[in-house]
């Protein structure tokens, strides 16, 4: 039989499709300058915490030309504007606005189908069109860009996982500053329709509603009025609330002042019975040719108590569904399967989770080569060479995905760009040395511009899909395309090749797949900085040499300082943070290791678990924190440790502690090895409070005899200079 596929839900569908996670609305409030960003959930949160990580990211756009942040108000969490992008090259009819939540909150409530308002925002500006959410998927502006800004909305639920939880958005009503709609029977009146809120009844009871939220111009001497059953009946009402509602039925939705004035028809809408549980994925297993040997397992979770039953129907063939108690649908021939779940207690009860395609196996597939190569400088670029032609309409390419596995602790994927005219690539996760392989990363590189047809598929034709540098460091090892006997890929692990083709079978294999780790010359993403400051206090600072849009990118969960003295004196104190937000504390020392034993380490770091305060913008330097020596200055500068020449960073070392220039930033990579200004060593500057204990020591002696003086003489300063004076005339030496 052919490979198992395994499909996950990864694409915003309504509702009623069953899939976990979240969905983004806005509106604009009555006052017409007024926003509201609401979240609506598909599930209730499984560990009933509520609980969403700081750095989540809401973009929304509005038509260039005059929109600008006002007030922003939190109703649910701690919530910050970022500075816009205006009318940026890729999209420059548009301006774009994020927020960024800056703290993990519990106060959102996370309840299938429940509306949560997040934060209202107003317009200081002027109205230029509708205020619209970004579209992840289909936005003009994806990453990589000309900007290196990541647009896309990220909100990470923790009950349904560590991924990012936002489906898409669910705006039935277009949150326009500009009036709905004007009246064709009296220019000038208008109807401003500002939101639409939809409750789904439950499952065969009619207990769902429809609440209209609308404003006119000629109240409130002719208020408005409503109707869900089209404009020629008896059932307007000024009422905007319609409540007991089933599903099923088509809903006209009308509005008009009293007395029959502007009849507007706002649409027709059906409401839908929630769903009896979430579908996260479908395994497929392929038919041998001819044969009804596929099958189809379902892995979803129940919602609202159901007990779950799972069944498909066949276009045509079998519209009625056939359900089953177990989860694996099988003996099934080639064809196309609609999935349904249902709620075993209730039977009319059941929710459509998509659509899926199970092809037959009847030709052998020659191999579709994936190569690596080495372009030198520490850029490297990946390729494929099909084993077949594909023409239309069977070369749309809807996903592809490559795997790197590099050795771990220093390699930086960075400056991804497509080879392929129209089409985008984008690293879609980083998994650092899982117990499989320790001595290894894992990067996978997706296709982000999905059901494309401009990859070419002719056999034998080697096509560049992108390249990619290494802005890190190099541990050894090769980097290599994750070959099929990966222990980490042999342990289910979701990494590896795939390539989807629509109505066609790609057999992905690995060719020229391995090459030299290699790394971009003087790429130093990160470089620390050390001064001495005009009241002696030391000063440590970062340089950037990236720029990271404000959020989850710039999130920093490692930050670690080393510096070292000569042995014997220095004692670092009055340790003071330069970054509001973050503390720096002391992390340990050493004193006269074996690998060293001339000089001592003193680290610093900082002491929460992850931060956002911490700006990344290139060129910009941003002072971290100060300290001062309350103890004696020894011969010899202090420096910043050298990870890459010093013995004692080398681990396990002779005292089993970690030092180094460690940093860990989400949008850079995972602890990486800080480089050093040409600012990394000042000179000492000592207890400013000058200490001295004078003294000597002598033998007894007689008249006549030499006798030696020693002298005892102590003080916190290094360099110390003595006269002798015996008080019997003779000269001072």
């Amino acid at each position: 039989m052919k490979p198992l596929f395994t499909i996950a839900l990864l694409f915003a569908y309504l509702i009623s499709f069953g899939q976990q996670g979240v969905e983004l609305k806005v509106k604009i409030l009555p006052d017409n300058q007024t926003y509201q960003v609401l979240l609506r959930a598909t599930a209730d949160d499984p560990t009933g915490n509520n609980m969403i990580t700081a750095g989540a990211q809401i973009t929304l756009r509005v038509p260039t030309g005059g929109f600008q942040t006002g007030t922003v108000t939190n109703l649910a969490g701690t919530w910050s504007n970022s500075p816009p992008l205006i009318a940026p090259a890729e999209n420059p009819g548009f301006d774009y606005f994020f927020f960024t939540l800056d703290a993990l909150t519990t106060a959102v409530t996370i309840q299938q189908g429940l509306e949560v308002p997040l934060f209202n925002f107003t317009n200081a500006g002027s109205c230029t069109g509708a205020m619209e959410l970004y579209d992840n998927d289909t936005d003009p502006i994806q990453f990589p860009n000309s900007l290196n800004v990541n647009l896309a909305n990220t909100i990470t639920v923790v009950g349904f996982g560590l991924g990012n939880s936002y489906l898409g958005n669910y705006n039935a009503i277009s949150a326009d500053c500009g009036h709905t709609y004007e009246c064709e029977d009296q220019p000038g009146e208008f109807i401003d329709v500002t939101d639409l809120v939809f409750t789904r009844p439950d499952c065969g009871v009619a207990n769902g509603s429809i609440f209209i939220e609308a404003t006119g111009s000629l109240e409130p001497g002719f208020p408005l009025q409503y109707s869900i059953n089209g404009f020629n009946n008896a059932n307007w009402q000024n009422d905007p609330l319609f409540t007991g509602l089933q599903s099923g039925d088509i809903y006209e939705i009308y509005l008009r002042f009293a007395g029959g004035f502007c009849r507007f028809h706002l649409g027709d809408y059906e409401l839908l019975p929630p769903p009896v549980g979430t579908l996260q994925s479908a395994d497929l297993q392929m038919p041998d040719c001819g044969m009804s040997n596929g099958s189809i397992t379902m892995t979803a979770f129940p919602s609202n108590g159901a007990i779950l039953q799972y069944g498909y129907s066949i276009p045509s063939v079998m519209p009625v569904p056939v359900y089953q108690d177990s989860p694996i649908l099988a003996d099934l021939a080639a064809g196309t399967y609609i999935l349904w779940l249902r709620d075993r207690d209730n039977p009319d009860c059941e929710t459509n989770v998509g659509n899926y395609i199970l092809d037959e196996d009847c030709t052998a597939v020659p191999c579709s080569n994936f190569d690596l190569q080495s372009l030198g400088n520490g850029r490297y670029s990946v390729s494929l060479t099909p084993g077949e032609t594909l023409n239309a309409p069977n070369n749309v390419t809807e996903s592809l995905s490559v795997t790197i596995k590099v050795p771990t602790g220093g390699f930086n994927l960075g400056n991804l760009v497509s080879d392929v005219t129209n089409v985008s690539f984008a690293v879609a996760n980083t998994v650092v040395a899982p117990a499989e392989a320790p001595g290894f990363d894992y990067i996978t590189i997706e296709l982000s511009s999905t059901n494309t047809s401009d990859i070419p598929y002719i056999a034998g034709n080697n096509t560049l899909l992108f390249s990619f540098e290494n802005t890190g460091t190099c541990e050894g090892a090769d980097i290599s395309i994750v070959p099929t006997d990966d222990p980490y890929l042999l342990s289910g692990a979701n990494i590896g090749l795939d390539v989807t083709v629509t109505g066609s079978m790609v057999n992905e294999c690995i060719g020229t797949g391995t090459a030299a780790c290699d790394a971009v010359p003087n790429m130093c993403p990160l470089t620390y900085q050390l001064d001495k400051l005009p009241n002696g206090d030391f000063q440590v600072s970062l340089l950037p040499s990236v720029t990271l849009p404000a959020g989850g990118m710039s999130t920093t969960s490692t930050l670690q300082v080393t510096i070292k003295t000569p042995t014997g004196g220095f004692i670092p104190d009055q340790i003071t943070s330069l970054v509001t937000g973050v503390t720096i504390v002391d992390a340990g020392s050493a004193t006269a290791p074996t690998e060293d034993p001339l000089h001592d380490y003193f680290s610093f770091s900082m002491s929460e678990a992850f931060t956002l305060s911490i700006p990344y913008t290139s060129g910009v330097i941003v002072p971290l924190f100060t300290f001062k020596n309350i103890g004696p200055c020894v011969s010899g500068d202090i420096f910043l440790m050298d990870n890459a020449t010093d013995p004692f960073f080398v681990q396990p070392n002779s005292q089993g502690v970690n030092v180094g220039q460690i940093m860990t930033v989400l949008g850079i990579g995972a602890s990486i090895n800080v480089c050093l200004s040409s600012q990394a060593s000042v000179e000492c500057q000592g207890d400013p409070c000058l200490s001295l204990v004078a003294g000597f020591t002598a033998p007894d002696g007689c008249q006549g005899e030499n006798i030696t003086f020693t002298n005892t003489t102590t003080s916190n300063e290094a360099n110390l200079s003595w006269e002798w004076n015996f008080g019997d005339g003779t000269p001072t030496s």
